[in-house]
């Protein structure tokens, strides 16, 4: 991805550093091809094309930034800018491949803690978990590579369960989140 289209892609908002050190580190990996968690990679949709499935609206497409692949059906996670700007606090959202928006993450960093649980985000209408099955779990190719490098670069650990991150992000955002979706479009 170039500087243009990274540029494209953050609709002229200042790229957070945070984002650039992991786009950073997913270029570094041997193998790109392979997770470091289950279901996420960065992407680049200038387009758009997800966000307008829900609205057409200038004001709609331009409060999101999509820029990763969640799963392996299609969901998305997106900055939400609530109030306007693209910051290191933005929150992180969910859009679901076939239904459900959700606010996961208070912030980039969260969803970095997020991923280190290694299981796509089961995204539903009316919830959004992240589960593993231990008896048919996979280690990501890659996890190991990406444990090390938040350990070092920002000094995070592996987490054991998303519940309460998920939670903290849906009780400051959520509400507001369905409100705004809300004023485009029924979720």
């Amino acid at each position: 991805m170039t500087d243009q289209e990274l540029n494209r892609l953050f609709k002229n908002h200042k790229i957070p550093s945070d984002y650039i050190k992991l786009r950073n580190f997913e270029f570094s990996l041997d193998s790109q091809s392979d997770y470091y968690s289950n279901g996420f990679e960065l992407l680049f949709d200038e387009n758009d094309f997800m966000l307008k499935t829900y609205s057409t609206d200038n004001s709609f497409l331009d409060s999101f930034i999509i820029f990763a692949q969640a799963d392996g059906t299609g969901s998305l996670y997106a900055y939400w800018l609530n109030n306007g700007e693209l910051t290191q606090d933005t929150p992180i959202v969910i859009f679901g491949s076939e239904e459900g928006v959700y606010a996961i993450a208070d912030n980039f960093k969260d969803l970095l803690k997020i991923l280190t649980f290694d299981s796509e985000p089961m995204v539903y209408y009316d919830e959004i978990s992240y589960y593993k099955n231990l008896a048919d779990y996979n280690v990501s190719k890659n996890r190991s590579e990406y444990i090390k490098w938040l350990k070092s670069e920002f000094k995070i650990d592996p987490i054991e369960s998303t519940e309460e991150l998920v939670l903290i992000a849906q009780q400051k955002y959520q509400k507001d989140l369905e409100a705004w979706i809300n004023k485009f479009t029924e979720i």
